[in-house]
């Protein structure tokens, strides 16, 4: 089992829709990276059963959790429980990276 991970890898976004890479799968853990390109949106979604902890590497941008609308910029955290709303704009000039950590595995 890997048990080592460079983010700093994953650096680049895709035209589509943002990336997302996955790095740690558990059944009670899910860690990976989003990468969002200047202008994308990753809808505002909830899961029901699992928390969700963004945190920003690089970039800048928006985070939605439930009412709240963060500006974010690398070093922010932002933590959204089981049941609450949330998802990330990059309305910023560069790639906005964030660490995205989810448990437990809503996969499982």
């Amino acid at each position: 089992m890997q048990t080592l991970f460079d983010t700093q890898e994953i650096q680049d976004g895709q035209d589509e829709k943002p990336r997302k890479v996955g790095f740690v799968e558990t059944p009670q853990l899910l860690v990976g990276a989003n990468v969002l390109k200047p202008g994308q949106t990753a809808k505002l979604h909830t899961h029901a059963t699992e928390d969700k902890t963004y945190l920003v590497l690089s970039g800048a941008g928006r985070i939605q959790a439930g009412d709240e609308e963060h500006r974010v910029r690398s070093g922010h955290l932002v933590f959204c429980p089981a049941g609450m709303p949330h998802g990330a704009t990059n309305d910023g000039a560069e790639n906005l990276r964030l660490l995205v950590v989810m448990a437990p595995n809503p996969k499982r």
